[in-house]
């Protein structure tokens, strides 16, 4: 959706090119549909078409491709307007600077948002003409306010990783929802740095059985609810309720990897086999889906497909009414999953359309053939819809996240031999696809370090083991040339916070490389990155999960 004639979108290494406009920058996933509708809606409007053409240079941000400069985007938008989420607008200087930020808006004013997207490209072209001098001298100033807030603490020489570990579950125990699973308010993402960490202590004897009980209740939540696909398989990117609802309904490999590598944990940690068969239905699906015949993983798929009308519509491919769901399934059948799979006070995408998704414990009823053929149906008539599309460019971050759950579920316990014919053909076939170090920012070296690393814990093969080790010592040689880790370089005018803190969504580059060394034994190293981090992990222990889980 980026590429449009009505607005021909740049990439983020337009920014601070020859030019005397400002920079106009939308920040959102490409697969995302918030995102997409929202660009659509923009290049449908002559007005604001118009606008953004002769007053500003457009750069769509992509999440997905430029994660430290949305971020740092999110950072703006918190200092200068108090929010978050995306998609979101920030604008910036010609030479690159920002100096402004919006979360989204309706394109019009109206009742409830009085102030549309149209009426703020015209009060910052207005007052960029009048007073553009002006603006670029504070955006100088404001470059130094988020540098400060994008750099580590200044470090401490004293580390006590039991006071940092206890503290680090003590803030999660304190944003717990205890009714619903999870952390903290929606949007519901996988939470996997702090879920691992949890994981890892609850394996060790280290928590309190309320720990290990919220542990449970969120992983809980994570396979019953609307954020995993009952029956194509493979999880969707989060939700946007408290209560597992409403997903947001892209697909990415990265996501994939990512929640099965939580689902085998916990099957070990809680020792809870339906966990370790769900990630097994995850790869599978992930495997059938985005694999490439050359072994390489896709990206990812759309929120959107072909709804009625052929509009494109958030959540059309999994959604059901419980017509729909009658005309496949006869009145008997059909009455028996809603019995399971259907709450009227959850409704997905409006009062009749809705994501299934089970609520409490399978009684024995369900466990004969009644729900499974049930699901297959189901399955069969949704092959029948427009299929959301495929982002089908391959990420060398992905291949390392796929290739280190593969390879952990191949030597997980409960994996058995028919486990490993279907698994294992795909995933020699992804282990032969890890990219050249060369080509990798720090953070991708240090995930594809660790699925290396992985897989030579599996094959044995020395050659994945000496990737690792390479991986490894180019990220040590990084550390040391610049005290920290840069895995961006869109523009020079900022750093990104990805390197030094855990996400909802995934791991810092800090904590992959501390993991890493960590598996490959090398302490110094991995001391070195924590003393770089201790002030942080004090200050925000919940953003250092990943790093910390490195020490147990």
């Amino acid at each position: 959706m980026t590429s449009s004639p009505a607005i021909p979108w740049l990439p983020p290494t337009a920014i601070g090119s020859q030019t005397e406009l400002p920079t106009l920058l939308i920040a959102g996933s490409s697969l995302d549909s918030f995102t997409n509708s929202w660009l659509r809606t923009m290049a449908e409007d002559k007005e604001v078409v118009t606008l953004i053409n002769e007053h500003f240079q457009p750069v769509f941000v992509d999440t997905l491709k430029h994660e430290g400069l949305a971020l740092t985007m999110q950072n703006v938008l918190g200092l200068t307007a108090e929010a978050q989420g995306w998609p979101l607008s920030a604008f910036a200087t010609p030479s690159g600077s920002f100096f402004g930020a919006s979360p989204w808006r309706n394109m019009r004013a109206d009742a409830e948002n009085s102030h549309g997207f149209l009426n703020l490209l015209i009060d910052v072209a207005q007052t960029w003409q009048e007073q553009g001098e002006n603006i670029t001298a504070d955006a100088e100033q404001f470059k130094g306010v988020l540098a400060q807030l994008e750099e580590l603490p200044p470090a401490e020489k004293s580390f006590n990783k039991t006071l940092a570990q206890d503290a680090c579950e003590a803030h999660a125990m304190e944003a717990a929802d205890s009714l619903e699973g999870g952390f903290g308010e929606s949007p519901r993402y996988f939470n996997a740095p702090l879920l691992h960490f949890l994981l890892k202590r609850t394996a060790s004897g280290k928590t309190s059985a309320s720990v290990r009980a919220h542990v449970e209740r969120t992983i809980t939540a994570y396979i019953a609810g609307g954020m995993h696909d009952h029956l194509g398989g493979g999880f969707f990117h989060g939700c946007s309720d408290p209560v597992w609802g409403l997903p947001f309904f892209e697909k990415t490999t990265a996501d994939q990897a990512i929640m099965s590598s939580l689902l085998l944990a916990a099957a070990s940690a809680l020792e809870n086999p339906l966990a370790h068969t769900i990630a097994s239905t995850t790869l599978l699906w992930t495997i059938h889906t985005l694999q490439t015949d050359d072994g390489a993983f896709m990206t990812g798929l759309d929120a959107e497909s072909f709804g009625a009308g052929e509009q494109l519509i958030n959540g059309a491919y999994y959604a059901w009414s419980k017509e729909a769901i009658a005309d496949v399934l006869g009145q008997e059948l059909g009455e028996h999953f809603l019995q399971r799979y259907w709450h009227d006070e959850r409704a997905a995408l409006d009062a009749t359309f809705h994501i299934p998704a089970i609520q409490g414990a399978l009684d024995d009823a369900d466990a004969n053939a009644r729900l499974p053929e049930a699901c297959r149906r189901l399955l069969i008539a949704r092959h029948e819809r427009p299929s959301p599309a495929r982002n089908e460019d391959c990420r060398a971050s992905d291949q390392g996240l796929i290739l280190e759950t593969l390879a952990q579920f191949l030597n997980h316990p409960l994996t058995t031999e028919t486990d490993h014919e279907d698994i294992l053909p795909a995933a020699k076939k992804c282990a032969a696809q890890l990219p050249p170090l060369e080509e990798l920012n720090t953070y991708e070296k240090a995930v594809c370090g660790r699925g290396a690393q992985a897989w030579f814990t599996f094959s044995t093969d020395e050659s994945f083991l000496n990737y690792a080790n390479n991986a490894l010592h180019q990220l040590e040689e990084h550390f040391a040339k610049h005290g920290g880790f840069t895995i961006s370089s869109a523009h020079p005018s900022h750093t990104s916070a990805a390197d030094m803190v855990d996400t909802p969504w995934r791991e810092s580059t800090a904590a992959c490389t501390a993991q890493l060394a960590q598996q490959l034994g090398n302490t110094d190293f991995q001391n070195k990155i924590i003393e770089a981090h201790a002030a942080l992990t004090r200050y925000a222990p919940l953003a250092c999960a990943g790093l910390l889980r490195s020490l147990l």
